[in-house]
């Protein structure tokens, strides 16, 4: 288990384009990781028993053909600051392995919910990825910049994704606030609470109500 903390940014009048080619990754310690598609299989029962529970299930599949199998709680949102529990575990086929689940799965939860878990939507985009290393006070925090470019996709409707996610890999939360900040100052960003997961189950209410 691990704890995710990031700070996601919805690009505004800013394009991909620009934050692409910004001075700003010359300026300070970045490293151009790449760019790779991503694949992302959202589960649920039909009744919506994990969303109902502050959690999402998914399976993603990276550009080399690996499949990751996750589940992630909600956890706090405040103004695009996030702070969320997570598993990982690497599976081999393309559908859920419920047996992972087990040690992880809440008592709030009955056991057999585990059988009725379903496709229920996806979130399908591209990102482009920097790490920074970021300096201040005498600190040091290392930040993945991420930025998406894709749609979520429930039954017949979609919704664009754009933005931008900075994770703190390690060092203080600090560290993002004040990166954070300074894009912000550079580009047209919005900090932006909703997580891809929670914008899959309203497109899907919205789907639903077709």
């Amino acid at each position: 288990m691990g704890t995710e903390t990031e700070i996601k940014l919805a690009l505004q009048d800013t394009s991909p384009e620009q934050i692409k080619q910004a001075a700003f990754f010359k300026q300070y310690q970045s490293t151009l990781v790449g760019t790779k598609p991503l694949i992302n299989i959202y589960f649920d029962t039909s009744a919506g028993d994990l969303h109902q529970h502050k959690m999402a299930l998914r399976i993603r599949q990276l550009a080399d053909g690996q499949l990751i199998q996750t589940l992630k709680t909600r956890g706090n949102s405040v103004a695009g600051l996030s702070s969320r529990q997570e598993w990982e575990w690497p599976i081999q086929e393309k559908k859920l392995d419920i047996t992972l689940l087990n040690e992880v799965w809440p008592q709030s939860l009955a056991a057999d919910v585990k059988e009725q878990l379903v496709p229920v939507f996806e979130t399908n985009f591209e990102r482009t990825t920097w790490l920074v290393e970021w300096h201040h006070d005498k600190t040091v925090a290392t930040v993945e910049l991420a930025l998406d470019q894709g749609f979520v996709i429930a039954g017949s409707k979609r919704e664009p994704i754009n933005e931008l996610e900075l994770e703190l890999k390690t060092g203080d939360k600090t560290a993002l606030i004040n990166l954070a900040g300074l894009l912000q100052k550079q580009f047209s960003l919005q900090p932006y609470d909703l997580s891809k997961a929670e914008r899959g189950y309203q497109l899907l209410e919205a789907a639903a109500d077709l």
